[in-house]
């Protein structure tokens, strides 16, 4: 993460970005201590993720299958899992829209 900070500081003063950057949010960074990096890179950084794709939508033949394409769940009547943990394959975008989507089109099932 030290190695990544420090080559973010060194694009971000290049000529195309140099204009476009902002304050420095983490003025640490420009530490050449290694330690004093560290310790910023500790305090500024948390973990951001979408979990997705945890209990795949895919057939009933596959190992990894957890709902069919309707998201009930399989060996479960009348359960259904509706969340972004269906999703065969991870979105590269955020996942906030495509789990709407979801919901709203497993509603709409359920509603027959």
């Amino acid at each position: 993460m030290i190695d990544a900070v420090r080559v973010a500081g060194r694009l971000a003063a290049t000529d195309p970005l140099r204009e476009l950057v902002g304050t420095r949010l983490m003025p640490a960074a420009t530490a050449e201590d290694d330690g004093a990096l560290a310790e910023a890179v500790r305090a500024g950084c948390e973990i951001y993720h979408h979990a997705a794709g945890t209990r795949r939508m895919c057939p009933a033949d596959d190992l990894d299958a957890v709902v069919d394409a309707r998201s009930a769940v399989y060996g479960l009547d009348g359960v259904s899992v509706i969340d972004a943990s269906i999703m065969p394959v991870i979105p590269a975008a955020n996942t906030n829209v495509p789990t709407i989507m979801i919901a709203e089109r497993c509603a709409a099932w359920l509603r027959g």
